[in-house]
């Protein structure tokens, strides 16, 4: 009487894997695994590319005494790189194979004689999903513990194969963009195109500058000069601003709103501040006090007639002391 014993492999219920392809080849597909390059906080970690097999002894195989107690040893391989004949055992370092959810040592594992389905889930190694669309191809060995037939067909004492000698497990690696990655990028693209807008374009649509490139102010105390004429670089400038201690201009607030240029003299003991008006002139806004002390803004413009022979005059409330400011 012959021995035998049909096992149907990879042919029921897949459990979980990503995805499955169709190619006109006669491998079964294991599995996709969708793989990413890591960025920042999102990692990629390989899924395990799980499958059911189904194990059915005929009645044959039950009754004889030497086989419905034999155990079939079962390992995952593949061919090595000098021989497609020749096999090879799969590091775990590479792909881990795992029986019901547990890891098998040294990718090897006993089938007990009364199963009759196992979940067979491949886990490989990050780095081995790191090339980009790959795909590789192991075998489920076994090791024959006395069948005379498998699957129908006649074997020889040894190792054969699960489902016929050509039969391999292929998996699939197949790369994707990190989302994270692209979110990041576009985003990153997007500001420095707005960046490059604002720099080159709307920086100089909201904050626009004067149209003259220096100032001079000369300091008198009736008729007499008090010091020398302060003379002052206004071109490109979006404001002057003149106080007894006028604040700092930021380097990253002159780069994105024009400078600032700054006038400092005790004269001014409350801030004054000049911007542009017309192409032809400069608005004045000084900040005074009354008798009551009241604060108050009083305005004015300097025009481009406001030479050093006909100066735009400010003068200190209630003291002969003056400030002649001329553009050109």
């Amino acid at each position: 009487m012959r021995k035998f014993l049909c096992l149907a492999a990879l042919a029921i219920t897949v459990l979980s894997f990503n995805s499955c392809t169709t190619e006109k080849d006669d491998t079964p597909d294991w599995g996709v695994a969708d793989a990413f390059d890591d960025f920042l906080f999102k990692k990629y970690e390989p899924d395990t590319l799980t499958r059911t097999i189904v194990f059915k002894r005929n009645a044959d195989s039950k009754k004889d005494s030497t086989t419905r107690n034999s155990s079939i040893v079962l390992r995952l391989v593949r061919s090595s790189l000098d021989s497609l004949d020749n096999m090879i055992p799969v590091l775990e370092s590479d792909a881990q194979l795992f029986i019901d959810g547990q890891p098998a040592k040294n990718n090897t594992f006993k089938v007990a004689p009364e199963t009759e389905r196992l979940k067979i889930g491949i886990l490989l190694s990050k780095e081995m999903t790191a090339k980009e669309d790959h795909t590789y191809r192991f075998y489920l060995e076994m090791d024959n513990p006395g069948y005379e037939r498998v699957n129908e067909m006649t074997v020889d004492k040894g190792k054969v194969y699960l489902n016929g000698l050509k039969t391999m497990l292929k998996i699939k690696v197949r790369h994707h963009a990190n989302i994270l990655k692209v979110i990041v990028t576009l985003a990153v693209l997007i500001l420095a195109a707005l960046l490059l807008l604002w720099l080159t374009i709307f920086k100089y649509i909201f904050f626009r500058s004067v149209h003259y490139d220096s100032m001079q102010i000369i300091y008198m105390d009736g008729e007499t000069r008090k010091g020398a004429p302060s003379l002052i670089d206004i071109s490109g400038a979006r404001k002057i601003i003149f106080s007894d201690n006028p604040p700092a201009q930021s380097f990253l607030n002159r780069i994105f709103t024009r400078k600032i240029v700054t006038e400092t003299n005790s004269f001014w003991e409350k801030e004054a501040t000049a911007t542009p008006g017309t192409e032809e002139s400069l608005d004045f806004t000084e900040t005074i006090s009354d008798d009551m002390n009241t604060i108050y803004t009083s305005k004015g413009v300097i025009l481009d007639t406001n030479g050093p022979r006909r100066p735009f005059e400010v003068k200190k409330k209630g003291s002969n002391v003056r400030a002649l400011i001329s553009i050109q």
